[in-house]
């Protein structure tokens, strides 16, 4: 999926997380960052870009952070946070991204039956549509 491949290239320049997964949690490293896609709202259709509609896609995504400590986890997903929240006007992979906001704060999501963390953001997506 093009959404979650350039987030992946985003978190890769801004993060110090060497591992990304994409729409799976992967048993191994114990320490990662998964990328998942989901709903968003509907697409905008505006008029910029010319006398034509222009449509922008409003996707959502949710960025895990697993690790053996809690506070790692956090830590990794405040990363996140502050690589994501705000993004604006940034052209990622060929692709125009307008806005890129959270919707909560980074929480504890789970511990797994390996006693590793997990800790979510959700984020909101204004881009250009694909094509």
């Amino acid at each position: 999926m093009p959404l979650l491949d350039d987030i992946e290239t985003l978190l890769s320049s801004g993060t110090t997380s060497t591992s990304i997964s994409k729409d799976y949690m992967p048993t191994t490293p114990d320490t990662c960052l998964v990328v998942y896609g989901y709903g968003g709202l509907a697409p905008t259709h505006t008029m910029v870009n010319g006398p034509g509609l222009s449509i922008l896609e409003e996707p959502r995504i949710q960025i895990v952070a697993r690790s053996m400590s809690l506070q790692s986890a956090h830590r990794d997903a405040r990363s996140v946070y502050r690589v994501m929240n705000g993004v604006r006007n940034r052209t990622i992979n060929g692709m125009t991204y307008h806005w890129a906001s959270a919707i909560d704060e980074p929480r504890l999501l789970e511990r797994d039956t390996n006693a590793r963390f997990s800790v979510a953001c959700n984020y909101e997506i204004k881009k250009d549509r694909s094509t």
